[in-house]
């Protein structure tokens, strides 16, 4: 139900047939290990987001995220918050602005090369929509959403050349509507855990999730309480257990390719719609599959020294 309306948000002139959008950053570091950038900023699978708080299909799905971002990594931190304006409104556009704030940092409680790596995520989602200037616009309701998350993990680097690591980790989750009416849900809670086995080429995953009226803002819609396809359908409590089989290989400098398969059960459960009430909804399998090409060159063209000979 969150997703119905995104690709609305910047008007039907730019989803017609296609969109070329500039592509343009800046960095600076202004400090030892830390970094602000501003344009287009390392966003989607960058910020490392559990997924009830980020759906990796998105990576496909939607523009380069572009706005503001400051990034701080030292032996006790990785610290990543960023502003990305999704939606701007000129004079007379009748949607509704929209920019998301992030925050995903990682607290080490000891180096993380060691043998083992304890470490405590915290990560936070803030949606807001509102700001408009046509009075005739349909939706005039100022809207905001929060996902947050934090957990611990550990990751295991087991000095084997077939099984190299294992990473488990575990979550709770919140979630809150701030202002509006637009979700039928208010707030929310769920937790989350998860293995990663680095098998070689191969990465094997598995998790475990269970929640109450939680509504993911870009997420994957199976770990939310509502349909993001039927009006007035809840799921109060949701259950899934997931499994995934990943491989990918490199094919030269900057060049990768891969492929995946993903097994989602929605454990039985009660669910809940306006016309036939409570009842019991039995266990739905969702099963997706893909192959990917990763294009990541780099080349230097020319290297220029700034300063003054003396």
């Amino acid at each position: 139900m969150n997703y119905k309306d995104i690709a609305t948000w910047k008007g039907q002139q730019t989803q017609e047939g296609f969109h070329i959008l500039p592509f343009f950053r800046v960095q600076l570091t202004a400090a030892r290990n830390v970094d602000i950038v501003i344009g287009n900023i390392y966003g989607k699978s960058n910020h490392h987001l559990i997924e009830p708080l980020y759906n990796p299909e998105t990576s496909l799905s939607t523009d380069p995220e572009a706005g503001l971002q400051i990034l701080w990594r030292n032996k006790f931190m990785d610290f990543d918050t960023w502003i990305n304006w999704e939606s701007f409104i000129f004079n007379n556009d009748k949607h509704q602005e929209a920019f998301t704030y992030g925050l995903s940092t990682r607290f080490k409680a000891n180096n993380p090369n060691n043998a083992t790596h304890v470490y405590f995520p915290v990560q936070l989602i803030m949606q807001h929509r509102g700001g408009e200037i046509n009075p005739e616009a349909e939706s005039r309701e100022v809207k905001t959403w929060t996902n947050a998350a934090a957990g611990i993990g550990t990751t295991i680097h087991t000095r084997n050349s077939i099984l190299t690591s294992i990473n488990i980790e575990a979550a709770a989750l919140y979630y809150k509507q701030m202002s509006g009416g637009m979700l039928p849900l208010e707030k929310g809670y769920g937790f989350y855990t998860k293995a990663d086995f680095n098998l070689w080429r191969f990465c094997l995953h598995a998790a475990y999730w269970r929640a109450h009226n939680f509504i993911t803002v870009f997420g994957n819609p199976l770990y939310g309480s509502i349909s993001m396809f039927k009006d007035n359908y809840i799921v109060p409590n949701p259950q899934m257990i997931s499994t995934r089989i990943s491989y990918s290989r490199d094919l030269g400098h900057g060049f990768s390719w891969g492929a995946y398969a993903d097994v989602f059960d929605n454990l039985p459960t009660n669910a809940k719609t306006a016309e036939n009430g409570l009842y019991r909804e039995s266990n739905k399998i969702s099963v997706s599959a893909g192959i990917c090409l990763r294009i990541n060159p780099s080349y230097l063209l020319k290297k220029i020294t700034l300063g003054n000979k003396l």
